[in-house]
């Protein structure tokens, strides 16, 4: 916003194609002539007369206080720096400019390769044409934001042209990850292209033991499948056994491995292989082979287990029973004492202590009346 002693006007910044508006304000008027100029000194608007040829100028609103004009379908040539002059002594002048933006057209995006395989690197181009200012390019890959290189070319008509370059090594989990170029200027919103990586990577093999469910014995029969997933998928799957031919009746349907009627003697590692245009990959089954009987014997534990909670039980049994026994052998001796303390008391020697304590006392009693 440029002040002058009385006079106001603000700066405009404005989409090619659409609508500027400037306003020339006057604080306290007395009665000056208020006009409007165009970057080239030509009068636009002289009070609320137009004597510029140019339709596009038309007024809006003209009063003591203002002078409003509206210019439609802005083009990069209407940029520049308008004049409101207001014939006071002296003259005073405020000036604002007219900035016209260009809004880049749809982002142009490129890949050098449609296809790559994981571990290798990648690059994408992303393009902003012909925009003013010039435009910035930001990348995300899903919700990760990355960093380009960008360039910037002006051309001959103070336009720019920006080009931003991602390098990129990829993962099988880039597979189908979506990559978006992003275009932030002020004159547009939200403007993007994007596109999907489309990544090559080599099988992921898993064996998986489809019979029996536990423990593999003798005379029983074993399936195993191999699950390969890769991209593009495994043209090939293969099974051997390391260090060792496979047992010949053995039948290899596809994924598929059967050995029926399994000895000791098949023991070893089964290996399934699968092959795309990226690479080999594999993984290993250990085949153990246990006794027919083998894994019968749990039963046994339970057993052991009631054992084990009976021998507890007897073995607490017997040590209530010390306890009850130490309590009464305690009690009975406390007694004994307490009974020759009391006939300690009366007593003249030892002798008569005892007989005291044993309740001789009484017996001597009878004892003197049976004599006299």
């Amino acid at each position: 916003k440029v002040e002058g002693q009385n006079l106001g006007t603000d700066n405009v910044s404005v989409i090619e194609g659409e609508m500027a508006t400037i306003s020339c304000r006057v604080k306290n008027n007395d009665d000056s002539v208020i006009q409007l100029l165009n970057p080239n000194r030509q009068t636009i608007y002289f009070r609320d007369v137009r004597p510029l040829k140019d339709s596009r100028f038309q007024l809006v609103n003209f009063s003591d206080n203002e002078l409003r004009v509206s210019l439609s379908n802005v083009s990069l040539s209407d940029e520049g720096r308008y004049v409101c002059q207001l014939y006071t002594d002296p003259p005073q002048e405020a000036y604002a400019d007219i900035t016209v933006l260009v809004p880049p057209g749809i982002p142009i995006m490129d890949s050098r390769e449609d296809v790559v395989s994981e571990g290798n690197e990648t690059e994408l181009t992303c393009t902003a044409m012909v925009s003013k200012p010039a435009a910035s390019i930001r990348w995300m890959k899903g919700e990760q934001e990355l960093t380009g290189e960008m360039t910037v070319d002006e051309t001959y008509d103070r336009m720019f042209t920006v080009t931003s370059r991602l390098r990129l090594t990829v993962s099988k989990e880039d597979d189908g990850e979506p990559v978006s170029c992003i275009i932030d200027h002020p004159a547009v919103k939200d403007l993007r292209a994007q596109r999907y990586l489309e990544v090559l990577y080599q099988p992921e093999v898993k064996i998986v033991q489809a019979f029996p469910e536990g423990l593999t014995r003798e005379g029983e029969n074993l399936e195993l499948t191999c699950i390969a997933k890769g991209k593009p998928q495994p043209h090939q799957i293969s099974w051997l056994r390391v260090d060792d031919d496979v047992p010949s009746h053995t039948v290899i349907t596809g994924s598929d491995l059967f050995i029926e009627n399994l000895n000791k003697s098949y023991n070893g590692t089964y290996r399934c292989v699968a092959s795309n245009t990226v690479g080999d990959a594999y993984d290993d089954y250990i085949l153990f082979v246990h006794d027919s009987r083998a894994g019968e014997g749990a039963p046994q534990k339970i057993d052991h287990a009631v054992i084990g909670g009976v021998v507890a039980v007897v073995m607490f049994a017997i040590l209530c029973a010390l306890i009850v026994l130490g309590r009464y052998f305690a009690r009975h001796k406390g007694t004994y004492f307490t009974h020759e303390a009391k006939g300690a008391d009366d007593a003249a020697d030892a002798d008569t202590a005892i007989i005291n304590a044993e309740g001789g006392h009484n017996n001597t009693e009878e004892k003197k009346e049976y004599y006299i």
